[in-house]
């Protein structure tokens, strides 16, 4: 935010006398600070990853229909694999795999 200030003898250059606070620093201290980890998590994180690879057909693994409160990661998994079809022109195979992803409402 701006907080103007000018001074009685200088009205001619008050647009030079902007202030600019400092709360935007601050707000992003804030945000940093609510998603921050620590040391400990981090490394147990750490120790447990594993990296997937995938070497293409992902819709042949997506576990369907999605359930009600599915979880982003299975989500993801379901766009990456219609993505992947969309990429090789298979539209109709894209177009039914989110149908049957669907079909719990």
């Amino acid at each position: 935010s701006f907080t103007p200030t000018t001074t009685m003898d200088d009205d001619d250059n008050s647009i030079l006398n902007i202030e600019v606070s400092d709360d935007e620093v601050d707000i992003a201290k804030k945000k940093a600070d609510r998603t921050g980890q620590s040391e400990a998590d981090f490394q147990a994180v750490k120790r447990e990853y594993r990296v997937r690879v995938e070497n293409g057909e992902i819709y042949k693994h997506v576990a369907l229909p999605l359930q009600p409160g599915t979880n982003k990661m299975r989500t993801q998994e379901l766009i990456h694999a219609v993505e992947e079809l969309y990429f090789f022109r298979r539209y109709q195979e894209g177009a039914d795999l989110v149908k049957r992803a669907l079909e719990n409402g």
